[in-house]
């Protein structure tokens, strides 16, 4: 995704010859884009772990598996999920 991004804003860059209106809709674009990506992630890593009410029962035939050699690596990233789902919100 970073390289897209790098690649797109070179490509902007170029084309847009000092047009501050093109470069901003461009890096909107790309930022809306990014925020789309990351939500999609939460939602995945939310249906795997099953945190949120929405998710929570999605998760039932595995769960016990889910740090069953490492209890430490669940906790983790239960802990990672509640970060990043609470920074995300406080962008939108």
């Amino acid at each position: 995704a970073l390289e897209n991004f790098e690649k797109t804003s070179k490509d902007t860059l170029v084309s847009t010859n000092g047009d501050a209106s093109g470069l901003y809709s461009s890096t909107q674009t790309s930022m809306e884009n990014a925020l789309i990506a990351i939500d999609s992630a939460i939602t995945q890593a939310d249906v795997v772990l099953g945190i949120t009410d929405t998710n929570k029962g999605l998760n039932d035939g595995y769960e016990t598996y889910l740090g069953a050699k490492n209890t430490v690596l669940k906790v983790l990233a239960e802990n990672n999920f509640h970060k990043t789902f609470a920074s995300h919100h406080v962008i939108l």
